[in-house]
């Protein structure tokens, strides 16, 4: 009898151990999560007190700050491009290509490739840059700029007969929503074609495909 009276205490210990155990642990993910919670709660509060400087394009004053609220903030992807652009008007291209492309998984939005597009073309990395306006035309297919950003980078690698046809592309294309932007690219578009034409005679630009 004694044996089995020892045997229940033993078990009964072992449960209120467990039992512990197991509140000790819900409590320390709890705290785990509420100090996680509370530290991005703090990184936006410093994140909003930092954009009004973003938003007057004082990117040079600002970038330290993206850089320490970074590992808070890196799951927002409105973070991600606010940073990744103070990089690249910093002249950091290869180090905002990185944090605009972890934006770029994480959102549709097609300024993530454009912008990645504009930093390599900066490098001189002229078919990343390709590469890039074109994902970023695909991602949303009826948008004018990245064929704009195109037009651009095929004028500056002299590939005439590309840049005609992605001016002839801008000036054809009826967008979804028309813009005072989209007005102004497809102007720019135009006056590509009558700057062209000038410059090489009439009916050259029509040899396209």
């Amino acid at each position: 009898m004694p044996m089995v009276l020892d045997e229940k205490k033993r078990n009964r210990k072992l449960g209120m151990m467990f039992g512990l155990l197991l509140v000790v642990g819900v409590e320390a993910m709890v705290c785990v999560r509420f100090n996680k919670s509370y530290r991005t709660w703090v990184a936006v509060r410093h994140w909003d007190m930092v954009r009004p400087y973003f938003d007057r394009e004082k990117y040079e004053g600002i970038e330290n700050c993206y850089r320490v609220l970074y590992p808070d903030l890196k799951k927002d992807v409105g973070f991600l491009f606010e940073y990744g652009m103070c990089l690249s008007y910093n002249g950091h291209y290869e180090e905002s290509n990185i944090i605009l492309n972890e934006g770029s998984k994480r959102s549709s939005d097609p300024m993530f490739f454009n912008l990645m597009g504009k930093n390599f073309q900066a490098l001189g990395r002229f078919e990343e840059a390709e590469e890039m306006f074109y994902k970023a035309y695909y991602r949303v297919p009826h948008r004018i700029y990245p064929l704009y950003l195109l037009m651009g980078l095929y004028e500056k690698e002299g590939r005439d007969l590309e840049m005609l046809e992605k001016a002839h592309q801008i000036v054809g294309k009826k967008e979804k929503v028309p813009s005072s932007l989209t007005e102004y690219l497809k102007k720019e578009a135009g006056l590509k074609l009558q700057e062209y034409e000038r410059n090489n005679g009439k009916g050259k630009n029509m040899e396209i495909d």
